[in-house]
């Protein structure tokens, strides 16, 4: 009876308490990330040496470009650069902390398919300015150096490719959570890692940033964070470099889809280092296939007439971006409106961005929706949620689940996991638990681990589904795999382990879990601990 209490009271903290009037997750991270600021706990260089490039090396050029104000090296391999010629380009985002030219060797497959090939370095390797961030900085230098090489005369900026090797693999993945970055596709060949990893590539006894801190986590580790990603990207693993670990991680975490669902996963023959050939060239078909799509697909298309008001709201939008990206946001206004006033997308939600924040102006929450909703009329889908989220935050639950609606139509991860409570609490719409269900396992596909712990509540209870507490506890204990910092998961999966539900029972399990969640803080964790006598 006791267990049935606290299951009761878990599943009216997860469906009341839900925070409706916050800015969704998914709208958040974009935000977020872009504003984050890390706490180094360790200001160095990369943790590996380097060899000293020279101006030239048969047909490799050295060059540079800029990142934060940073001027950072990379190299560029010039054998299919033709005067007058645009080409596609492969970003090669190298393995290791340094990059050397034994990496632009090892795309020769890329080079013989007709790719120019660009490799950059990153803050804090190679000799360059700025610190070691691991996955953090790094990850904003590789989207500068992709939208440095896509403006440059040979380049052809509408196929431009990323491929991330081992620790470039990680970068390539979290390439795609992002949007502002000129990538037709990408892909990586390794590149998983957990905290446990990175703390063992660290120097004994040095930390970079803090491994316990959830953010610091979140920005830096791709498998916390595929329910974000933005496009689609593959990941090529050897069959002796853990692949079936994680495929059978991953595949764990849902019911019947194999993979996530912009996520892909493909197994080839080798190791960590033997696999990095084949995984090129798998991906160089894939290239060729959406290639000829791509041009099968124009073939059929009519002309397109672009008006005026759009080439010059592009134009205003780009003398925009060079004060926002600098953070000058009171310049970046006057030609954001302009821009607006022509239609821009980018410029309306940027708008929508800055009214809401109060950024280079004065918090204006009525110009910040008007803003975000031209932008969303236009089925932007983060622009969809930014107005859910002002008309939950005035709890106008009707218009939310209206927008929110629209936005996880559109594949928005976290959209789709709030319809679902919408759905199951009754919140501006009729409650509807096969609703409810249905966009919860729509979020559990992209990874969502506060879909895969809710419908576990549902599960533990029987409600819109069968009672299985066998199922209830899979669902409970992946999402706790997958994010460990979340203290009310740790709480109530100890509260399982207590009482044997769904698991065999195992106190100590238990006990363990519930001095973690009250270690946060977590009050329902700290009293249980105290009805037992036991401290955290």
């Amino acid at each position: 009876m006791y267990y049935k209490n606290l299951l009761l009271a878990l599943s009216f903290f997860i469906i009341s308490t839900i925070s409706f009037a916050q800015t969704t997750q998914g709208l958040e991270y974009l935000i977020e990330r872009k504003d984050f600021q890390t706490k180094l706990l360790h200001e160095g260089k990369a943790p590996q040496p380097y060899e000293k490039f020279d101006e030239n090396r048969e047909d490799i050029i050295l060059v540079n470009y800029e990142s934060d104000g940073k001027k950072l090296k990379g190299l560029v391999e010039t054998s299919n650069i033709e005067k007058d010629k645009k080409k596609p380009v492969l970003v090669y985002l190298h393995g290791g902390f340094a990059l050397g030219y034994q990496d632009i060797l090892d795309c020769q497959p890329f080079i013989d398919a007709g790719f120019i090939v660009f490799a950059p370095t990153y803050r804090g390797e190679n000799g360059n300015d700025g610190n070691f961030e691991f996955f953090l900085g790094e990850v904003d230098d590789a989207k500068a150096a992709i939208n440095w090489v896509a403006k440059q005369e040979y380049a052809n900026a509408d196929s431009v490719f990323v491929f991330g090797h081992s620790i470039g693999g990680t970068i390539s993945s979290l390439l795609s959570l992002h949007v502002d970055v000129p990538i037709n596709l990408s892909a990586s060949n390794a590149g998983f890692y957990t905290i446990g990893d990175l703390e063992s590539f660290e120097k004994e006894g040095v930390k970079t940033f803090d491994y316990s801190d959830e953010k610091e986590s979140t920005f830096r580790i791709p498998y916390m964070a595929f329910h974000y990603m933005q496009r689609n990207h593959t990941v090529y693993m050897g069959e002796d470099d853990n692949f079936d670990y994680w495929s059978t991680n991953i595949k764990k975490m849902y019911e019947q889809a194999d993979v996530v669902t912009l996520l892909e996963m493909k197994k080839v023959k080798g190791n960590h280092f033997t696999s990095l050939k084949p995984s090129m060239e798998l991906f160089i078909e894939k290239i060729k296939i959406g290639e000829e799509n791509k041009n099968s697909d124009e073939a059929k298309e009519e002309k397109v007439v672009v008006d005026d008001n759009f080439v010059e709201g592009v134009q205003l939008y780009q003398k925009a971006k060079t004060f926002y990206d600098d953070e000058n946001f009171q310049e970046a206004i006057p030609y954001l409106e302009e821009a607006a006033k022509k239609g821009h997308e980018g410029a309306q939600f940027d708008l929508g961005y800055l009214y809401k924040e109060g950024k280079g102006t004065k918090r204006d929450n009525e110009k910040s929706l008007f803003w975000f909703k031209e932008a969303a009329k236009q089925e932007n889908a983060m622009a969809q949620m930014a107005v859910a989220s002002i008309y939950l935050i005035d709890k106008n639950y009707n218009e939310g689940f209206k927008w929110t609606k629209l936005a996880a139509q559109q594949g928005v991860v976290e959209a789709q996991y709030y319809v679902g409570m919408m759905y199951l609490e009754g919140k501006g719409t009729t409650k509807n638990y096969t609703e409810a269900i249905k966009w919860h396992k729509e979020a559990i596909k992209n990874n969502h681990v506060e879909a895969m712990f809710s419908l576990g509540v549902l599960y533990a209870q029987g409600i819109g589904v069968k009672k299985n507490k066998d199922e209830a506890f899979r669902l409970m204990n992946t999402a706790y795999k997958i994010n460990p910092n979340i203290p009310e998961h740790a709480y109530y999966l100890g509260v399982m382990y207590m009482y044997g539900d769904g698991v065999e029972r195992n106190p100590d399990t238990a006990i363990s879990l519930m001095q973690k969640a009250a270690r946060k803080g977590f009050k329902p964790a700290q009293e249980h601990l105290k009805d037992i006598d036991k401290t955290w």
